[in-house]
């Protein structure tokens, strides 16, 4: 290369990916309130220390710990450590999207904790997928 060694590149490279990272977790931080297709309002509120609540109309408050991966398309967005049935040692893998800065898709698999999630990990969305809208 001339001019510009190939590290100057490779570390612009990684501090554009880094800031895009950065970024999209950013965006994740708050609440969201979305509607699935039983009618059970839900939301969620993503935490900075990889918690979120998750609060579901019909079942009660949860607070879960999240993985949030948006070097993936659609984003990868895991949920664990549910304490109780039906979810206790089971990690909900899903698929993520902003639509918008203020809309969030979500779409999510129940499959073994410990489990790189492939074989649970919806591939697109579905039916069940549930459009939250930011509300903060």
């Amino acid at each position: 290369m001339t001019g510009i060694s190939k590290m100057t590149v490779i570390f612009v490279m990684i501090s554009m990916f880094t800031a895009c990272t950065e970024s999209a977790s950013q965006k994740l931080l708050g609440k969201w309130s979305g509607v699935d297709r039983n009618d059970n309002r839900q939301v969620f509120i993503f935490h900075g220390n990889d918690t979120a609540t998750w609060i579901i109309a019909e079942t009660g408050t949860l607070k879960v710990r999240y993985r949030f991966d948006p070097g993936s398309s659609p984003f990868h967005l895991d949920l664990m450590g549910f304490v109780g049935p039906p979810l206790e040692d089971k990690t909900l893998f899903g698929i993520a999207e902003f639509a918008d800065p203020n809309s969030l898709k979500f779409d999510c698999e129940a499959g073994p904790s410990g489990e790189d999630g492939a074989d649970f990990r919806p591939v697109s969305f579905t039916d069940d997928t549930v459009v939250y809208r930011r509300i903060d």
